[in-house]
């Protein structure tokens, strides 16, 4: 089992994937194999694999916070949202002052088209972190796919305070801005972007 969290530390995630197996077969219930497992499956994308091994991890110990998160995470990364946000749920009721997982609540919501709430879940998260970027940003794209163009600019204007190379806030205010007719200062942050990050169009879904 050390073997492989070092081994996972040095990012030889396979070859920790078969410590940590190795362990199991000497121990079936070792609880924190199963979690540590899950967490490399993950940084390898094979997230259906390690949603098993957190369950497993949850069968011996049920309750447990990291292994709700991270099972949430990889549910996400699946597609599978509404699973992802229940455990969200599950997570946050054992640890609800977590900023960022309130967070990834809302990235699920948001995926699953309900924006109002992705909102207020946003919100909730700014009210423990006040600066947390991506909530800001995911913030503001909710709201401008409800078309409050006018909440949306300032919830990017609070994420370029926190991060002013952020080309793809500079870009959404400047889709904002062009919805209000103001089209010349969105050109301005059309080209503040692009002169970022000209491929921008490659990561501007959220």
């Amino acid at each position: 089992y050390n073997r492989g969290l070092s081994l996972a530390k040095l990012g030889h995630y396979e070859d920790a994937i078969a410590a940590y197996d190795a362990a199991l077969r000497i121990k079936s219930n070792l609880q924190n194999a199963f979690y540590h497992k899950g967490l490399t499956l993950a940084q390898l994308d094979r997230h259906e694999e390690a949603i098993v091994a957190y369950d497993a991890s949850l069968a011996i110990k049920p309750g447990l916070y990291d292994e709700l998160y991270n099972k949430s995470l990889s549910l996400h990364q699946l597609g599978r949202y509404k699973e992802a946000v229940a455990g969200y749920d599950a997570a946050i009721a054992i640890q609800s002052d977590n900023p960022q997982a309130l967070c990834n609540k809302g990235h699920s919501l948001f995926r699953l088209g309900r924006f109002n709430q992705a909102i207020a879940i946003y919100d909730a998260a700014l009210a423990l972190q006040s600066d947390l970027h991506d909530a800001l940003y995911s913030k503001g794209v909710a709201l401008s796919n409800l078309g409050r163009y006018q909440k949306a600019i300032a919830a990017y204007d609070a994420t370029l305070a926190i991060q002013p190379d952020d080309y793809k806030a500079l870009y959404r205010k400047g889709l904002a801005l062009h919805k209000l007719g103001r089209d010349q200062e969105a050109l301005a942050f059309f080209n503040a972007a692009l002169a970022i990050n000209p491929d921008l169009h490659r990561g501007l879904q959220s």
